[in-house]
C-alpha cells in the first residue's frame, strides 16, 4: 500500500474515534530500547491525551499494562474491541482471540 494513503486512512480512523469519544489503547513496540519506532507524528498528534504505552512483547495481550489499559475502556465504553494497527508479520489481530474471550465483542 502506498505510504501516504497508509498514513491518511490511519490518521482519519483515529480522528473518527476521537469525533465518537470511543477510547484508544495507544501502544508502541520497544520504542524506549531503541529496537521500535516511535508512533507516526501524524498520528500522534491526535494522540496526545493518550499516553503510548511501550510494550516489548509483539502480542499485546502478553503486556500486562496493555491487558489492564484494555480492560479500564471496556469499562468506560461498553461495545465491542476493535483492534487496529500497523501492517507487519505479526498482525494486530493476534490478541484478538484472548481479548474478545475476557472481555466480549462483536
Amino acid at each position: 500500500m502506498d505510504q501516504t494513503l497508509l498514513v491518511k486512512n490511519v490518521v482519519s480512523t483515529a480522528r473518527t474515534i476521537k469525533t465518537f469519544g470511543i477510547p484508544i489503547v495507544h501502544s508502541t513496540v520497544n520504542v524506549a530500547t531503541g529496537r521500535g519506532g516511535p508512533t507516526l507524528p501524524e498520528l500522534a498528534e491526535l494522540l496526545t491525551d493518550d499516553k503510548p504505552l511501550d510494550r516489548t512483547t509483539v502480542n499485546s495481550w502478553e503486556d500486562l499494562e496493555f491487558v489492564q489499559a484494555v480492560h479500564a475502556t471496556s469499562l468506560l465504553c461498553p461495545g465491542p474491541l476493535v483492534p487496529a494497527g500497523p501492517p507487519s508479520p505479526v498482525p494486530a489481530l493476534a490478541p484478538t482471540v484472548p481479548a474478545k474471550t475476557e472481555i466480549g465483542g462483536a
